[in-house]
């Protein structure tokens, strides 16, 4: 098993803080897949759909693997990003932390970098939580390391 990096931003998300996580994740090279952990920008009133949908374009558009999203309004991400040229296969929605934790764990391949993006209330530190116990039970006995950033 190769070394899995995690970057966690899970504390704050907007539209620009998004757009720029986004654009620095793809520009990263990576030796394994990029894998976006979208979850919800939360407090954005009557323009949370269309600003969501903004980002899924630029999803689209960027050097991303995978899109795994968390929350009712992510899933607008997913859904303009398959609108602008994403495989449906290459997404996944779902509505908690707790759900998308499972999907993460058992998903997980070697050398993958994974970011974690998305507002505070969307709980996505239940995401690396899983990720640390899953990993830890796989590589009790070899070198690989997980990396949190």
């Amino acid at each position: 098993c190769g070394d899995i990096v995690v970057i966690n931003d899970g504390y704050n998300s907007n539209p620009s803080s998004m757009s720029a996580a986004l654009e620095e994740f793809s520009q990263l090279t990576t030796p394994g897949r990029k894998i976006l952990v979208c979850g919800d920008m939360l407090e954005l009133g009557n323009y949370a759909e269309s600003l969501h949908r903004e980002i899924g374009a630029q999803v689209a558009k960027a050097d991303i693997d995978v899109l795994w999203t968390v929350g009712s309004f992510s899933k607008f991400v997913a859904e303009e990003a398959i609108a602008n040229g994403i495989s449906e296969e290459r997404t996944r929605s779902c509505e908690t932390s707790e759900e998308i934790s499972s999907v993460v764990a058992s998903q997980l391949k070697k050398d993958d970098t994974v970011l974690i993006k998305g507002s505070r209330g969307m709980k996505l530190e239940n995401v690396v939580h899983q990720i640390e116990n899953c990993f830890s039970r796989k590589d009790e006995n070899n070198s690989a390391m997980l990396s949190l950033v």
